[in-house]
């Protein structure tokens, strides 16, 4: 990447946030999740991950997101 491009997790979260925003929230987990996979220490990865589930009413698993992004 060139030094006037965003960081690949920045993209990523921000494509998780626009797909909740367009009630896409099965893409926003995705986007969630690959953001996680390349910053693993991202707390703002895992609370879109759980924003995302909470909205396709998986309350469990965005309660576990949601308990890791409080942890990082």
């Amino acid at each position: 990447t060139s030094a006037s491009s965003p960081p690949l997790t920045a993209v990523l979260l921000n494509l998780s946030a626009t797909h909740v925003q367009l009630g896409e929230a099965e893409h926003a987990v995705r986007y969630a999740a690959a953001a996680s996979a390349v910053e693993p220490s991202s707390s703002k990865a895992a609370f879109r991950a759980a924003l995302a589930l909470h909205k396709l009413g998986k309350p469990r698993a965005a309660q576990a997101f949601m308990h890791q992004a409080i942890r990082l």
